[in-house]
């Protein structure tokens, strides 16, 4: 069992360098397998409950945006690559045609990559927030708070 979960949450928890988490009461390292009679659930605990569901709503609230963004901008850049040929033609000086589809080109690459990237750091912070909510509810569960 990590303490760490319960410590974290817990208004006795005190955190040093040479020790570690150590109990605010016992001034010794957790000592408990499942259960910790000691543990105070309120400031510290209300807090970073109020905080994770927070995140949580924040990032729901900006789900439709992202996904919504991530799709125009794949199409976009899609475009870009495709068409940089005609894009290119506008031009009309056949001498810089291919210096100008390759930047075309480039533009393109680099905002499907942006685009991509972007997606990936969403979706990775709404695990990682998603991940914190369990660990708070698997320990309220343990201590029979809803």
């Amino acid at each position: 069992m990590k303490h760490s979960k319960h410590c974290n949450l817990c208004d006795n928890e005190i955190a040093t360098f040479e020790k570690g988490i150590i109990c605010g009461i016992s001034k010794k390292k957790p000592e408990f397998e499942k259960y910790c009679s000691d543990i105070k659930l309120n400031k510290k605990f209300n807090e970073r409950l109020e905080n994770v569901n927070f995140k949580l709503l924040e990032l729901k609230r900006k789900k439709k945006w992202n996904y919504l963004s991530f799709f125009l901008l794949i199409g976009f850049s899609f475009l870009l690559i495709f068409k940089s040929g005609t894009i290119a033609e506008l031009n009309k000086n056949e001498t810089y045609f291919l210096v100008h589809k390759a930047g075309i080109i480039a533009v393109g690459i680099t905002i499907l990559m942006n685009t991509i990237r972007n997606l990936t750091k969403y979706k990775e912070k709404l695990k990682s927030v998603k991940l914190e909510k369990n660990e708070i509810n698997s320990v309220s569960k343990i201590y029979g708070i809803n």
